[in-house]
């Protein structure tokens, strides 16, 4: 819709940040999801994303959104995850994912002093973006029977530990570089699938 692609425009817009690169812009309508990605130094990497995700909190209310979700979600924003900007292993970039897990958890903060409630996830912090995703309600937001509602089982890392309906919550971490992919398989069952 309109209305998305200017949110994300003035998102993108706040991420303009002198030695970040914006390198990708995602929208889509019908799944209501979009992203914005971001390459550069620590430093500057950080303040980008700060400005696009307080931008993205400021103008996104949840309780103006679908129910069911038509895609898991769980805040305004949703998911943010600093990723080394490497093909080597995770062995290999144990010193880098430290250094996203302490931008991640600095932006988490911010987020926090928002009125957003965050969940960190990542090696330091001992739970995966999945783990951080099954203490919330990002799973049941797409569940027509499921209450409209964001939902915590675990305190916050930083924010409100009820969280706030209007921004969710948000799970910020970091995580070695991966491409997602969805595919629909028309003719095969879950458990056909999973094999």
């Amino acid at each position: 819709s309109t209305a998305v692609r200017e949110t994300v425009a003035a998102a993108a817009r706040a991420a303009a940040f002198p030695a970040v690169s914006l390198v990708d812009v995602f929208t889509d309508d019908t799944y209501a999801r979009s992203s914005l990605k971001l390459v550069g130094e620590t430093g500057p990497l950080l303040q980008a994303a700060r400005l696009a995700a307080l931008e993205a909190v400021r103008l996104i209310d949840l309780q103006n959104e679908p129910h069911p979700a038509p895609h898991p979600r769980c805040g305004a924003v949703d998911m943010v995850a600093f990723m080394p900007l490497s093909e080597a292993s995770a062995t290999d970039l144990a010193p880098e994912l430290r250094t996203c897990e302490d931008l991640a958890t600095q932006l988490g903060v911010s987020l926090g002093d928002a009125g957003c409630s965050v969940l960190l996830y990542g090696p330091q912090r001992g739970r995966t973006l999945l783990e951080a995703r099954r203490h919330t309600s990002f799973f049941k937001s797409v569940r027509a029977d499921a209450p409209n509602r964001v939902c915590l089982h675990v305190p916050p890392d930083a924010g409100p530990a009820e969280p706030s309906q209007r921004v969710g919550v948000s799970v910020v971490g970091a995580m070695t570089y991966v491409t997602n992919f969805n595919v629909q398989i028309e003719s095969a069952s879950l458990t056909e699938c999973k094999a």
